[in-house]
């Protein structure tokens, strides 16, 4: 965070640092803390009233995924079928248009993140 502020008069005021999902929805859960979270270790709170959640940015924040693997470790056939079994998922919900919220679709219902609801920040990259 304070590479991100870096140079625009922005200072934080830490309390405390968790590296802890679970701690720090329970904490935002409480009103102890306010947080960055994604939104799915949060949803079930939103869902239930207790919690809101608010994007960042309108347009959403977009993060690349990729399986690790242990370098000295050769390709099993169990693995490579995950990896084509998660590719085709993903290929399916983007031809299916299910990673964004476009403006054709109806408003997000109670739970769901608020503000502007032509983007949700879903879209993934398997590599």
């Amino acid at each position: 965070m304070d590479a991100l502020l870096a140079g625009r008069g922005i200072e934080l005021q830490v309390e405390i640092e968790v590296n802890d999902h679970e701690t720090i929805r329970l904490m935002v859960q409480q009103g102890a803390a306010a947080s960055i979270l994604p939104y799915s270790s949060v949803a079930r709170e939103c869902a239930g009233g207790l919690l809101e959640a608010h994007r960042i940015t309108e347009g959403g924040i977009f993060r690349t995924l990729a399986r690790g693997v242990r370098i000295s470790r050769t390709a099993s056939l169990a693995r490579e079928a995950v990896v084509r079994t998660i590719s085709q998922v993903v290929a399916d919900m983007e031809r299916d248009d299910r990673l964004t919220l476009t403006q054709g679709r109806a408003a997000p219902r109670r739970g769901r993140l608020r503000s502007d609801p032509s983007v949700i920040p879903a879209k993934a990259g398997i590599h």
